[in-house]
C-alpha cells in the first residue's frame, strides 16, 4: 500500500506535495530562512511549523505556472483561500497469474 498524499490547492490550482524537486525543496528554505523566519520575532528555527512554511511552499508551487508570482502575492493569502488535502493510501495493481496450460 502506498502512502497517503498531501494536495495543496490554491487558486484553483491543485499541487501534489510530494511531487517538490530537490530544487524546489531549496527554494523554499531559502525563501524560509531568508524572508519569512525572523528568530528574534518568531523564536527558534526549531519551531517552525506547517503554516510558517505554507507561503514559501505556496510561492514555488505556483512560480510553476506563473513565474511572476511572488513571495508577496502568497503572504497577502488567507488561511481559508489555500485548501489542503490527504488522498486515502492507494492500493498497488494487483497482478493476475498467468494461466497455466495442461
Amino acid at each position: 500500500m502506498a502512502d497517503e498524499s498531501e494536495f495543496m490547492h490554491v487558486n484553483g490550482h491543485k499541487f501534489d506535495v510530494d511531487d517538490l524537486t530537490f530544487d524546489e525543496h531549496r527554494r523554499i528554505k531559502i525563501l524560509v530562512r531568508t524572508e519569512i523566519w525572523d528568530e528574534a520575532v518568531d523564536g527558534p528555527f526549531e519551531t517552525l511549523t506547517p503554516m510558517d512554511m505554507s507561503p514559501a511552499i505556496i510561492t514555488v508551487f505556483m512560480q510553476r505556472t506563473d513565474p511572476t508570482f511572488t513571495l508577496a502575492q502568497a503572504l497577502a493569502l488567507k488561511p481559508s483561500d489555500v485548501f489542503y488535502e490527504t488522498a486515502p493510501p492507494t492500493r498497488a495493481p494487483v497482478r493476475k497469474r498467468a494461466g497455466r496450460s495442461a
